[in-house]
């Protein structure tokens, strides 16, 4: 009788929100009509890969990527013909938070190392004090044999205006001189984080360097991307910490890549398993009391 009460107490809650991003939706009915459709291929994707539609056929609004995310699907493109798509792959991957919380053993060394470096250096960590530069710097960061070509300017706005709204959350490094130098960011639905991307350069001195560029020819341009050695790992390290505290199991991170396997010891389990690792922290969100731990956080 408790759970249900708990339960009935977080969708009238969230009633109002939800309605809310209906209401504001250019798409109307139509849109609505679209994304039911939409909730009815996510769980079950036929494609390898898991792809389930494109963004011209439901566009990148607050209640489809909510929608899709409740659903263990995302907007994504592994391949670098710049376009947006749907993703649910069959395989999903996540982190365990209390591995990476503690950071005990040989394997976890070097997550230690990152936070004292951290502290010798005099670095500061915030959240949600500068989203916009956070996911600009992540779509422009440099990755080795890997593209980021999916996040576009839509997928930006997209989750900029998740962040207004209370949905995205970003995290934020500074060195001492108060310069940008690592963050991610993700969104937080249902007791569930999803991590997006992270990067980890100065971004005043990528500024300049792109100021400077503009008037010189392609073989004198500059490097723009000065890299901060472990100042991503910072970042995601930070936001474990909070989630783990606040009495989370796992964060999402859809796929896994050389950098959270190798670093984070990600793991990679099938959609039916992760899906109901996901129900399992979103029952334990309600029995907590539903609360945001976002909230629980000053800027600085």
């Amino acid at each position: 009788m408790q759970k249900t009460i708990l339960i009935l107490s977080f969708i009238f809650m969230a009633l109002p929100s939800y309605s809310l991003l209906f209401a504001n939706d250019k798409c109307g009915s139509l849109f609505q009509t679209k994304l039911q459709h939409f909730e009815s291929l996510l769980p079950r994707s036929e494609d390898p890969d898991g792809m389930v539609t494109t963004s011209e056929q439901v566009p990148l609004s607050s209640p489809a990527i909510i929608e899709a995310y409740r659903h263990g699907a995302f907007p994504w493109n592994p391949t670098a013909d710049g376009s947006v798509k749907w993703y649910n792959p069959p395989k999903h991957g996540y982190m365990e938070l209390e591995k990476i919380a503690l950071r005990s053993g040989k394997k976890f060394r070097h997550l230690r190392h990152a936070m004292n470096k951290a502290d010798t250096k005099g670095w500061r960590v915030t959240f949600n004090q500068s989203f916009e530069q956070v996911i600009k710097a992540c779509a422009e960061h440099y990755r080795k044999n890997y593209s980021h070509v999916w996040l576009t300017s839509e997928v930006q706005a997209a989750f900029t205006k998740l962040h207004k709204e209370g949905w995205a959350h970003s995290v934020e490094v500074w060195n001492k001189e108060g310069d940008l130098i690592g963050g991610t960011y993700g969104i937080y639905i249902e007791g569930v984080f999803s991590g997006e991307s992270m990067f980890n350069h100065n971004v005043r001195v990528r500024l300049e360097r792109e100021k400077l560029n503009e008037n010189r020819a392609p073989e004198d341009k500059l490097n723009t991307i000065e890299i901060v050695d472990d100042a991503g790992k910072v970042a995601v390290l930070s936001l474990a910490d909070l989630l783990y505290q606040h009495g989370h199991r796992i964060m999402d991170t859809q796929t896994v890549n050389d950098n959270t396997r190798s670093n984070y010891k990600a793991l990679e389990v099938p959609r039916e398993d992760y899906l109901r690792l996901v129900r399992q922290e979103r029952e334990a969100y309600l029995k907590r009391g539903a609360i945001n731990p976002f909230l629980q956080v000053s800027g600085d």
